[in-house]
C-alpha cells in the first residue's frame, strides 16, 4: 500500500521520466552498491537501486540534468550491537552534471527521504540534502558503466555513504 508520503516520490518518477522522454537523451540505470555506515560496529549491507533522468540542457562538454533515483537494501548489514542486522531505502531526487563527452565526471546533489531499519527497534526516518560524484566510462554498445560514490545520510548521529556500479541503458 503506498503511504501519502510517497505520493510525492511517485510524481516526482512521473515528472522526470517525462521531461526525459521530452528531451534528445534520458537514461535508466540499475545499481549495485555497498552501504558504509560510519560507525565501525556496522558491517556493510548492500543495496540495488533504480535511476531514472534525463537532460535538461546540453552543451559541448557538459549536461545539466535530473535524476531520480529509488535505492533498497538486499542484504542486511551485521553488527556487534544490540539491533544486530541493519537497512536503508531511500529515494533521492537529484540535479546532475555530466562534465565531458563520452568519459565523463559526474556531479550531483540533491533531496533525499531515507529510512533505516534495525532488527530490535523501529525504524528511523529522516531527509535532507544528498551529493554524489561518478565517473562513467562509455561501452561500446552504447552504454555506459558508472562508478558513484553519494553520501546519503548527514544526520547528526551518523553518516551512510553509498559506493555503486551502475549500468546505464
Amino acid at each position: 500500500m503506498i503511504h501519502r508520503r510517497q505520493y510525492l516520490w511517485l510524481l516526482l518518477l512521473v515528472a522526470v521520466t517525462t521531461s526525459a522522454t521530452a528531451r534528445d537523451k534520458d537514461h535508466f540505470s540499475v545499481k549495485l552498491g555497498t552501504l558504509q555506515h560510519e560507525d565501525p560496529a556496522y558491517d556493510p549491507a548492500m543495496n540495488l537501486g533504480l535511476t531514472i533522468g534525463g537532460s535538461l540542457l546540453r552543451g559541448q562538454y557538459a549536461d545539466l540534468g535530473l535524476q531520480l533515483e529509488i535505492n533498497t537494501s538486499v542484504i542486511e548489514g551485521d553488527t556487534s550491537t544490540i539491533r544486530k542486522e541493519w537497512e536503508m531505502d531511500n529515494h533521492a531526487l537529484y540535479t546532475t552534471l555530466h562534465l565531458g563527452q563520452r568519459h565523463y565526471l559526474k556531479l550531483k546533489a540533491g533531496y533525499i527521504d531515507w529510512q533505516v531499519r534495525y532488527d530490535t527497534e523501529a525504524e528511523r526516518n529522516g531527509n535532507g540534502l544528498t551529493w554524489g560524484i561518478g565517473y562513467g566510462y562509455p561501452l561500446d554498445n552504447g552504454h555506459t558503466l558508472e562508478l558513484e560514490y553519494t553520501l546519503l545520510s548527514d544526520n547528526e548521529d551518523y553518516n551512510i555513504s553509498y559506493i555503486s556500479l551502475g549500468y546505464y541503458f
